[in-house]
């Protein structure tokens, strides 16, 4: 299967075909840039919201291809990331993955020799010029479109990663039954997000409105995400609650960062019956046959 077979007009919903170097929609009334592996499916109208032109700017000012200075905050992402590729069960050379919000692409650098096809989606074009320029393999491809309007076909993927971005976006459950058309039957989405986080405003300088911090617009815990899923008829929801918040601020992690993840957890899993005190909550949303 080619990467245009898998393309579909993020408004219309169409089939795009390949015209003049542009891909069109049946309706000719949209066409989109591509070239090699890099597809850009913002069309104008999506590029007028604010979030996108807000992460079109972030990934103009940070850097997400840089090492993490606080070596804390680097072992809690990597067992975060760890615990996620845990979640994949299976892949060949006939899967599809997909990141949704990419970022410095760390799902590409585990995952792309591993599957069929590799496709990062981000608003950023910055970021994904960078992954471009890093992976080069005829199955990875990198998608600038709007999370909450995927240029993908309905039923076509195998698994969709997307690793803390639902806080980020306006409409969390528009997002969910998104990914949710795009899998296939038994292929499974893994959204990781800070569990029961306490939102903070700051006073914008600028607009002098209440601004949160980190561009974090919700808390999840296990009842509001499973709420999202009320339209994810006939599919498998599980979660997985972890990193305590002792440990890591303690930087316990000078101890634990040598040992295997299974035993990582059990230490974690232990520690957080003690003192409930979570960081992170990953949920799976496997399709199953109706």
């Amino acid at each position: 299967m080619d990467i245009i077979d898998i393309l579909i007009d993020p408004i219309t919903k169409s089939k795009l075909t390949v015209k003049d170097n542009r891909l069109h929609n049946l309706e000719n009334t949209n066409s989109y840039e591509f070239s090699n592996n890099f597809f850009k499916l913002i069309p104008q109208k999506l590029k007028e919201n604010n979030y996108i032109e807000h992460y079109e700017k972030d990934g103009e000012v940070y850097d997400y291809f840089q090492n993490l200075e606080c070596k804390a905050t680097a072992e809690d992402w990597k067992r975060l990331r760890q615990t996620i590729l845990s979640k994949i069960n299976f892949l060949d050379k006939n899967s599809i993955v997909i990141d949704v919000g990419s970022g410095g692409g760390w799902a590409a650098e585990k995952l792309v020799d591993k599957c069929g096809k590799f496709i990062c989606i981000d608003v950023s074009e910055i970021n994904l010029s960078k992954l471009s320029s890093i992976y080069q393999q005829d199955n990875f491809f990198v998608i600038q479109a709007d999370a909450m309007n995927m240029p993908i076909a309905d039923n076509s993927v195998d698994y969709i990663i997307s690793s803390e971005v639902i806080e980020h976006l306006p409409n969390p459950e528009k997002f969910i039954n998104e990914m949710f058309r795009i899998l296939k039957l038994n292929g499974k989405i893994i959204i990781s997000t800070p569990y029961k986080e306490k939102i903070i405003s700051d006073l914008c300088i600028h607009c002098n409105k209440p601004t949160p911090r980190n561009s974090h617009l919700h808390s999840f815990d296990e009842n509001n995400l499973l709420q999202l899923t009320k339209n994810c008829h006939n599919s498998e929801v599980k979660f997985h609650t972890f990193g305590n918040k002792v440990l890591h601020f303690g930087r316990c992690y000078i101890f634990l960062q040598f040992l295997p993840l299974g035993l990582w957890h059990f230490i974690d899993k232990s520690a957080n019956f003690f003192i409930n005190k979570r960081l992170h909550i990953i949920m799976t949303v496997k399709k199953q046959r109706q």
